[in-house]
Formats: structure tokens, sequence, C-alpha cells
């Protein structure tokens, strides 16, 4: 199976949304993963997230990803 990649142009910067969901799952008293119900899929696309304390603001995410993960997680 071929690799699908997202237009660089689909893609939005990550380190606003990691901080949202990160402070809306402390805001709740909760870890992100219980945030995220435990939703596996959910779980892996936040995990990948954390490319921002690699890559600083560098670090983008598809936009579809990143819009999945505000909704589930009620960050803005």
């Amino acid at each position: 199976m071929a690799k699908v990649a997202v237009d660089p142009r689909g893609k939005v910067q990550a380190r606003p949304l990691a901080e949202a969901v990160e402070a809306a799952a402390a805001e709740r008293g909760v870890s992100v993963d219980q945030l995220l119900c435990d939703d596996e899929k959910l779980v892996k696309r936040c995990a990948r997230l954390r490319g921002v304390h690699r890559e600083g603001d560098r670090h983008r995410v598809p936009f579809r990803a990143a819009e999945a993960l505000a909704e589930v997680t009620g960050a803005t």
C-alpha cells in the first residue's frame, strides 16, 4: 500500500492544539488519554502532536486530525 501524504497546505501548526488539549485535560483533572476516552485512533493522533517537543513551531498536523482532536476535547 502506498503512503498517502497530506499536502502541506492542508496542515496547521501543532503547538497551539497540543497546548489546548493538555490544558483541557488539566482543567478536567484527567490525563490526555482519559480525555480522549481511550479512543485508540485519537490517542495515536494526539501522540503525534508530541513532535512539537522535537520540532517546535515547525511541527504541523493535518487539519482534519486537528479538527477531530479539538472537537472531542473541547480544545479551542
